[in-house]
């Protein structure tokens, strides 16, 4: 199923995020790129051995200049084969691994037919790739703040003060391990973030956004 024109917007509005970590990823991978040397690196290389000709006069210089003609292909050959193409089969893996990169970051407009807001954006939000929204990835709390305000008007069309909601969220979050603790001492408490509890909140709040007037082209 193909994404609305309001998903799109949310989509874009993600992968416009994204983008800065995966040219950041990109950068660091053609940083190590190697280089390719042609046929004419290799002849200035020889022909910048100043010392190699001073030990060459005469008939030993022409004789040296006629066999270094006709050995220059097979040179050339074997500088291939143990320089040039590693160095090809170096790139290749480069430009592969850009692909996967830009996989991982792009994903798609393809949609599920689940219509919820958690389901968007585990799908398409602020997430590695394959962890789902609650993924401790590289994205900050301001870059997920943002997306989750603009996605709530674009789905909505509701004005909303997301940063009392979560304010509300972590609130809620805090009684709930300061009871868990009093009943289980000894445990330790790992809380969630307040910033990807949203999701989760927003669909009772909302429902679903594919209904009623939550759901136009």
């Amino acid at each position: 199923m193909q994404a609305s024109i309001k998903e799109k917007a949310c989509i874009d509005i993600a992968y416009r995020i994204r983008k800065c970590y995966e040219d950041k990823e990109i950068k660091k991978v053609k940083a190590i790129d190697g280089i390719f040397y042609t046929p004419w690196d290799h002849l200035r290389f020889f022909l910048k051995q100043d010392d190699f000709y001073k030990e060459l006069q005469g008939f030993k210089l022409i004789l040296a200049i006629i066999l270094l003609t006709i050995l220059y292909p097979v040179i050339f050959i074997m500088a291939f084969i143990f320089n040039g193409w590693p160095l090809i089969k170096d790139r290749n893996h480069i430009n592969n691994r850009i692909k996967k990169i830009h996989e991982k970051y792009w994903s798609g407009y393809e949609m599920s037919e689940n219509k919820t807001f958690l389901q968007l954006w585990s799908d398409k939000g602020l997430r590695d790739s394959g962890i789902g929204f609650m993924d401790y990835g590289p994205y900050t709390y301001q870059e997920k703040f943002d997306c989750l305000s603009q996605w709530i008007h674009i789905l909505y069309d509701e004005k909303f003060d997301l940063k009392k909601f979560e304010e509300e969220i972590e609130r809620r979050e805090n009684e709930r391990e300061i009871e868990f603790l009093r009943k289980n001492p000894h445990m330790e408490v790992f809380p969630n973030d307040p910033i990807d509890m949203i999701p989760f909140s927003i669909d009772a709040l909302f429902n679903n956004y594919i209904d009623g007037k939550y759901f136009y082209n």
